[in-house]
Parts: structure tokens; sequence; C-alpha cells
């Protein structure tokens, strides 16, 4: 199966980016949002379209999205919050909690459509109205 998806892994990547690309051009007058950064002089592979929101809770664009079937998910819980690590030492600074208490990865099927995007972001955007 790996070998498989080796064969494919360029394919995949160049529409992930070009997923994280729709969104961007749709959401990018929007100032709430804050889409995770590329780090300079790399590549990400965009796996999931992941951003912030400043004001409104992520919460609410799930619920909007999960109405019409689409899948959202938070960004991951950070480890430390997490059971296994109760305890542990760790060296914190906020960000880890901000990201999760702000962040949303949203769908990135590659079988998207760049139009599935676009109501995708125009669902997100009826969500700010009341917050902007």
């Amino acid at each position: 199966i790996g070998v498989a998806q080796m064969e494919v892994i360029e394919d995949r990547v160049a529409k992930k980016r070009e997923i994280y690309k729709w969104y961007k051009e749709f959401l990018d007058d929007v100032e709430e949002i804050e889409f995770m950064p590329e780090l300079e002089n790399s590549r990400g592979n965009r796996w999931l379209t992941a951003l912030t929101f400043s004001k409104t809770d992520y919460k609410t664009i799930m619920k909007a999205l999960e109405s019409i079937n689409v899948e959202s998910r938070p960004l991951w819980k950070p480890m430390h919050m997490q059971p296994l690590f109760k305890g542990c030492t760790t060296y914190l600074d906020g960000t880890s909690e901000e990201l999760f208490n702000s962040g949303l990865c949203l769908a990135s099927s590659t079988t998207m459509t760049k139009n599935n995007v676009k109501n995708i972001c125009e669902i997100i955007k009826n969500c700010l109205v009341g917050d902007l």
C-alpha cells in the first residue's frame, strides 16, 4: 500500500496545495481568519487546510458545516493537555493552547472541486457576519 501511495504522492500533494489555494482565495479578505503559514524555503504538503479565528468560536463554524454534512475538526489537542501526559514536565508559552482554542481544520479531500470549497467558504462567511 505504501509503495502504491508513493507513486501518486506528488499528485496528491499538488491537489492538497490547490485546495489550500482555493480556501485562501475565497477567505483571504476575512480579517478574522489567519491561515497556518508555510515555513520559508519549504514546501508543505498542506494535507489539511488549517486556520484560526480571532473572534468567533470555531465550534460555530463546525456546527454549520456539519449541518450540511461537511467534516471539519479542531486543531489537535496539545500533548500536555491529554490525560496520558498529565503531570509531565512541560515548557509552555500559551501558543499551543491558543491554537487549540481558536483553530479549525477544514475539509480537504482530494476529490473536492473549487465549487465545493467556495460553498464551504460561503458558509464560514455567513457564520462570521454576526461577529464582524
